[in-house]
């Protein structure tokens, strides 16, 4: 499935998403809101890297896109690529297929913008894009759990205990990524051969972490928002200058606007679901 640019010498944003029949329609969600806050002179390609979409979940995809998309790619990742340890009950093996980002796109792609499918743009990414990395491999949002990792109720599961607890960690959730220097550095195959021989906590996040360590440019927490600031109403006032300037919300864990409207931004989050005219369960 593609679309044709109507001019090809606009300059490019890459996109990459992956999806499984679960998150079909966040994704399109996700591509939606990020179609309208992308600066107006580009023409995007979207890659999909997805296992299992039907024809209904691809069209509802093409259709969020829109046509302001340079070209939709749609690429159905193998069994034997998403054969690894998975430790959620709410993440299917299809995350792993950003491991093969470096290997998927074509060498012509420079850079890429990663986004899980779980995400919602709400905000003008020009700053982001034009990011200069200043030699790092990618930039990324530092995790804000990892201060009180300790406490009960407070995140999923604990980091692998492998990662040097004094250096930064950050979450895979938004990764803006310069794919020269990922491939140069293998960065997939080496996550691979991490997730394969050490089974950690957070699968890949934790395996990203361990083969980029020092190789990452921090970005400021308004590109990848995560549920922690706005779980509750206490945090939601006391992050309150946080959540005005929120760029990209991210709903990690069970707390999806999807499975229940009383999550931060839901009701934005659903005006996108009806606008697709999408049948959620």
């Amino acid at each position: 499935m593609q679309r044709t640019s109507r001019n090809p010498d606009l300059p490019r944003l890459v996109v990459a998403l992956t999806v499984d029949q679960r998150y079909a329609e966040g994704a399109a969600v996700t591509i939606a809101s990020l179609m309208e806050h992308i600066p107006k002179h580009l023409s995007p390609q979207i890659w999909l890297l997805h296992t299992g979409l039907d024809d209904a979940q691809l069209n509802l995809i093409a259709c969020a896109a829109g046509r302001g998309v340079d070209r939709l790619h749609t690429f159905e990742l193998s069994s034997a690529q998403l054969a690894l340890p998975t430790n959620s009950d709410y993440i299917s093996g299809t995350t792993f297929g950003r491991l093969y980002l470096g290997e998927i796109l074509p060498p012509q792609c420079k850079r890429v913008l990663y986004l899980d499918c779980d995400v919602l743009v709400r905000g003008s990414l020009q700053d982001l894009l034009s990011t200069d990395l200043r030699g790092h491999m990618m930039a990324a949002v530092p995790e804000p759990t990892l201060p009180v990792t300790r406490k009960p109720r407070t995140y999923e599961r604990l980091r692998d205990p492998r990662l040097d607890p004094g250096l930064p960690y950050f979450n895979a959730g938004v990764l803006l990524i310069d794919l020269d220097s990922w491939r140069r550095a293998r960065i997939g195959e080496r996550a691979l051969s991490f997730l394969v021989q050490h089974r950690p906590a957070l699968m890949d996040q934790d395996a990203l972490n361990a083969v980029a360590c020092g190789r990452w440019l921090e970005l400021d927490p308004m590109w990848n928002t995560i549920t922690y600031w706005f779980r509750s109403r206490s945090r939601q006032r006391r992050h309150s200058a946080l959540l005005r300037r929120a760029r990209i919300v991210h709903y990690v864990g069970h707390r999806k606007p999807w499975l229940r409207n009383d999550v931060w931004e839901a009701e934005r989050w659903l005006e996108y679901r009806c606008q697709l005219g999408a049948t959620f369960a």
